[in-house]
């Protein structure tokens, strides 16, 4: 479907966007410094998820740190070599602030940090660089789930195989394939 293509596009830099104000913004308000870092992190991840995801699909994109501006909208493209590299920074801050576990499930951890970096490495062809990001992340515990005719049981959700996951809040909010096939499965939007 063309229209996705638009839709990501958007949905991208809107994330980017809004991980670029609360980065800009976080360090005035009053709060934790632990739970500042954490959320800074947090927010780092979810940039270079962002970015990682336009690359995959559009190249090179302008790498844009800061919260969005009018003008930002005629910058030129930065090449694909370098949005990576930003990617990367990105997520090594990220993982250097990052809790190991989180109290709530779904949220960024070190382990996610640090697999994203190797994937988008592996993407990219930079294999030394992926296997020493895989290696840390072989080293923090996870492992294979024992069935995977089972994996993917909603009763077996968030098991010892995940690393990080979207969660659904279903039935309020689907995903994008639920909303392009419809809720009956027929095809079309669902209403």
């Amino acid at each position: 479907d063309p229209g996705s293509i638009e839709w990501f596009w958007d949905d991208f830099w809107e994330g980017i966007g809004r991980a670029n104000t609360f980065l800009d913004n976080v360090d005035a308000v009053n709060m934790d410094e632990d739970v500042r870092t954490r959320m800074k992190g947090e927010a780092l991840f979810l940039r270079a998820y962002f970015y990682f995801q336009m690359t995959d699909l559009y190249g090179g994109v302008p790498i844009i740190l800061e919260a969005p501006k009018l003008e930002q909208g005629e910058l030129p493209r930065d090449t694909k070599e370098a949005v990576v590299d930003q990617i990367v920074a990105d997520l090594d801050a990220a993982s250097g602030m990052l809790p190991t576990t989180q109290s709530e499930t779904g949220r960024a951890t070190k382990g996610a940090a640090l697999a994203l970096k190797a994937r988008v490495l592996l993407f990219n062809g930079r294999w030394a660089e992926a296997a020493l990001a895989s290696k840390q992340v072989m080293g923090m515990g996870y492992s294979l789930y024992p069935s995977y005719r089972d994996l993917f049981r909603e009763a077996n959700e968030n098991n010892v195989e995940v690393i990080f996951d979207a969660q659904y809040k279903a039935p309020e909010e689907g995903n994008y394939y639920e909303l392009y096939l419809g809720a009956d499965g027929g095809g079309g939007w669902a209403s």
